[in-house]
């Protein structure tokens, strides 16, 4: 264990420790800074939460990965996916895309329903068509050439 907690540890011996039988080596590797990003895609499939949870939390984690791990069925490791660093980056980079009127859609929505970048964006630009609509009076496209 005290290996695999080893800022010093070279990756390939992560890489190595993260097929550890015991969940607890396993979990010192999700959590190791030095681990490579392609071991922490393969942990965050691990059956172990508190692996998954470390794989959340490490600063290495690759953005696709913690997209998601924002899915997982245990609330913590959702949670701590939200405090890692390149999630927030993503977000961020996800909100300088949008346009004006489409910004409410940033970090806190995300962050709080656990879904897709892609997917709150895609709701989003279909509640302002139906909203554009609305406001024109447009329901069929009859009307709209009356």
């Amino acid at each position: 264990m005290a290996v695999a907690n080893n800022l010093n540890t070279p990756p390939e011996t992560l890489a190595e420790l993260a097929k550890d039988e015991i969940w607890v080596i396993r979990m010192a590797v999700a959590g190791n800074p030095n681990t490579p990003p392609e071991t922490l895609a393969e942990l965050a499939k691990d059956k172990d939460k508190s692996v998954r949870v470390d794989v959340a939390g490490n600063p290495n984690t690759p953005p696709e990965v913690l997209i998601k791990l924002a899915k997982d069925e245990e609330l913590y490791v959702r949670t701590k996916t939200t405090e890692n660093p390149n999630y927030i980056t993503l977000i961020a980079s996800l909100s300088n895309l949008l346009d004006e009127d489409e910004s409410d859609v940033n970090e806190d929505t995300v962050l709080h329903t656990h879904k897709e970048p892609k997917e709150l964006l895609a709701e989003k630009q279909s509640a302002n068509r139906a909203e554009n609509e609305s406001k024109h009076n447009i329901s069929s496209v009859d009307d709209y050439i009356r």
